[in-house]
């Protein structure tokens, strides 16, 4: 499994089922969860790879939550003042 695919599957564990957030895991952790041994490389690999995509997706929530265009909306005030 690759650690694209380890991240994907940690995330949507997240989201389904309440699991702890990737980024709290151990090695372990995420080796009892995903079935294949987890090394401290491939740990941070996987971590790399929550972040690429877990940063879109968030971004894409607060804008559907109307978060995004009131932080847009606070920066353009604060430039203009």
């Amino acid at each position: 499994m690759s650690p694209k695919q380890c991240a994907a599957r940690l995330l949507l564990a997240t989201l389904q089922e309440g699991a702890p957030h990737p980024t709290k895991r151990t090695r372990e952790d995420m080796t009892t969860a995903l079935g294949t041994r987890i090394s401290d490389e491939k740990r941070e690999k996987v971590l790399a790879f929550v972040v690429k995509i877990e940063g879109p997706f968030v971004d894409r929530l607060k804008k559907l939550t109307g978060e995004a265009e009131a932080g847009t909306e606070a920066e353009a005030e604060g430039a203009e003042g």
